[in-house]
């Protein structure tokens, strides 16, 4: 049963499916000149543990690792603009994310359900996370938003109910319906200059 793998400097691109459904993969180095990931490349691999991306991969495909239940580790490249669509679903021991100064743009549903998520750093690249984006992130204790975000998303944050405090930058522009619903730990909020021009009804319903 394949383990590990590491996908050599001579393969530009990671086709649709390509490691779908590998129980036994634990590990994934993509090296620095593939460019390209198809959509569920590593779906339902659900003993991965680690990920290393290279520095010329712009997007994180939609899926690409859903329902990758043990994996605990990703370290994301210099190029990377987009996580996709539920491509971290329910990744349910990663226990921290870390988004370089490339990320732009944190698709829907990206880590929905990543129950052991405890922080997130993000740059000052990011200027939109999408709808249910860390939807039940049960154990994250504190969020500081990058300085250059300017839309929160549908139940972007909700029922993420251990965190504190919250740091809105003044780039913010539109905070969406239930954006932070059930966030019932969340006991001080801070508004960078003026309140964004759009809070969806129930965004701080906790």
């Amino acid at each position: 049963m394949l383990k590990s793998v590491i996908i050599g400097n001579s393969v530009t691109s990671i086709g649709d499916d390509a490691f779908a459904f590998c129980p036994k993969l634990e590990a994934v180095r993509i090296s620095d000149s593939v460019k390209h990931m198809g959509v569920r490349a590593f779906f339902k691999d659900i003993g991965l543990t680690s990920v290393t991306i290279g520095d010329s991969l712009t997007a994180i495909s939609d899926t690409a690792f859903y329902e990758a239940y043990e994996l605990k580790s990703v370290t994301f490249g210099s190029s990377v603009t987009s996580i996709g669509k539920y491509s971290f679903y329910v990744c349910e021991k990663l226990g921290s994310v870390t988004f370089g100064d490339s990320v732009k743009d944190i698709g829907d549903g990206a880590f929905f359900v990543n129950t052991g998520l405890t922080s997130i750093t993000m740059g000052d690249s990011v200027t939109r996370i999408q709808n249910n984006a860390f939807y039940r992130a049960k154990k994250l204790t504190k969020l500081r938003l990058g300085n250059s975000v300017k839309t929160i998303g549908m139940s972007a944050f909700r029922e993420s109910a251990m965190i504190t405090s919250l740091y809105v930058p003044s780039s913010i522009r539109d905070i969406g319906y239930m954006a932070f619903y059930k966030c019932s730990g969340l006991i001080g909020t801070y508004f960078d200059a003026s309140p964004a021009t759009f809070i969806g009804s129930r965004a701080f319903d906790l």
